[in-house]
């Protein structure tokens, strides 16, 4: 029986914690959750031993069951490029850090 993407992405969900995400509508999130899910198959295919390189874009699911473990890594894998993808946002960079945390100031004082 295959796994639908969906499953991996409702796992993936549970686990943000920025709700903002959560609050775009369903069909610009499963775009993203796509793009995160396809990297994080490229990531573990070489580990997985179920052929995770074989699915279907259009019915959005891979041709073969995935076990719960191989559910959980690829979830963990959106999560990481999810996170990541924030991290390097500059505006957030930015909104943090300021001109403090460039100058160095003598420890005596």
């Amino acid at each position: 029986m295959p796994t639908k993407f969906s499953v991996v992405y409702d796992r993936a969900v549970f686990k943000f914690k920025d709700y903002s995400f959560l609050k775009i509508g369903d069909k610009p999130k499963e775009q993203v959750l796509k793009h995160y899910l396809l990297s994080a198959i490229s990531d573990f295919q070489h580990s997985c031993s179920v052929d995770i390189t074989k699915y279907d874009l259009e019915l959005e699911q891979f041709d073969n069951e995935l076990d719960n473990e191989m559910v959980e890594i690829l979830a963990m894998g959106i999560l990481y490029y999810w996170l990541s993808a924030n991290a390097m946002n500059k505006e957030l960079f930015k909104n943090r850090i300021h001109s403090s945390d460039y100058n160095s100031y003598s420890p005596a004082n």
